[in-house]
């Protein structure tokens, strides 16, 4: 990251094209709430493959400090410790800073864990951390949300969705008979 001063600093915030609005909205938050000066570097459709091998492969350093686009998981089991391995572990796909020892030792932990309740409680420890350190801004789609209604109960998390803890009474209409 690139710092002109205590409220001057500069980054470069990639995304692909087709993220170029929710990207712009990012960089004017960020302009406007921190005073941080954003320059937006678009890629295009037919250099994204190429600028996604470069992030996996992590061959050079990255030519941006903030990166916006789209993932969903599909996992059941701990989606806020699948999700925040992929962009903070040692081994995630997309990381590009330096390995976190705190979150490092956080991930061992949760990967020992056979228990349900206390895989549930160490994924929520590195959910909390990712939030309370300001790993990641973590935008929600409205599109892409499921509605809930009064019979549903859904427990959100500070930094995911979190679908796995989410459960219908009995009057929901998938239960009735």
């Amino acid at each position: 990251m690139r710092r002109d001063g205590p409220r001057g600093a500069r980054w470069t915030l990639a995304a692909s094209a087709d993220l170029e609005w929710p990207a712009r909205l990012v960089a004017e938050d960020l302009r406007e709430g921190l005073g941080i000066g954003v320059e937006l570097e678009l890629v295009g459709e037919d250099d994204l493959l190429a600028a996604q091998h470069v992030i996996v492969e992590k061959r050079i350093s990255l030519p941006f400090d903030v990166l916006v686009h789209a993932w969903f998981d599909l996992s059941s089991d701990a989606p806020p410790a699948v999700v925040h391995r992929e962009y903070f572990h040692s081994t995630g796909a997309f990381r590009a800073g330096p390995a976190i020892p705190e979150l490092e030792a956080l991930f061992a932990r949760f990967i020992t864990r056979t228990d349900e309740d206390e895989l549930v409680e160490a994924a929520t420890d590195i959910d909390r951390f990712v939030y309370e350190q300001a790993l990641s801004i973590f935008l929600c789609a409205p599109q892409a949300l499921y509605a809930v209604n009064r019979h549903v109960s859904f427990k959100g998390h500070a930094a995911t969705l979190e679908l796995a803890e989410t459960e219908v009474s009995a009057q929901h209409w998938s239960r009735r008979g």
